[in-house]
């Protein structure tokens, strides 16, 4: 039996997440066989070509990322409900405006996750 988290409970987690700095917790959202793409990965990591598997993986790139930018915040702007997962919506603290997709496994996990940015301001 499949259970999936609320959208924007899970969203407004997420972020709080993201906002700790805490890998730990960003990681417990994920399934240890989690997908992430992302381009910011082609350009850290170009031999991933964007695509980020497993947690060690999302240790490895994550982790520096979140040690190197201590002003790293991300603003919920909007939960938006897909099948089986949620597109969240936020800017980051550039002012980015960013979008991901994360789609959930039975167990309510993110088994993949796809981001989308959009210009620098």
């Amino acid at each position: 039996m499949s259970s999936l988290p609320d959208p924007h409970e899970f969203a407004d987690e997420w972020i709080a997440a993201w906002n700790s700095h805490d890998l730990d917790r960003i990681l417990s959202h994920y399934a240890a066989d989690a997908v992430v793409r992302t381009p910011l990965a082609a350009v850290r990591v170009p031999e991933s070509g964007g695509v980020v598997r497993g947690h060690a993986a999302l240790r490895a790139y994550w982790g520096p990322a979140l040690e190197a930018q201590a002003d790293l915040r991300f603003t919920l702007l909007e939960a938006m409900p897909t099948v089986d997962g949620v597109t969240i919506l936020y800017r980051n603290h550039r002012g980015q405006l960013v979008a991901e997709t994360v789609l959930w496994g039975d167990d309510g996990l993110v088994h993949t996750s796809i981001v989308g940015y959009g210009a620098t301001p």
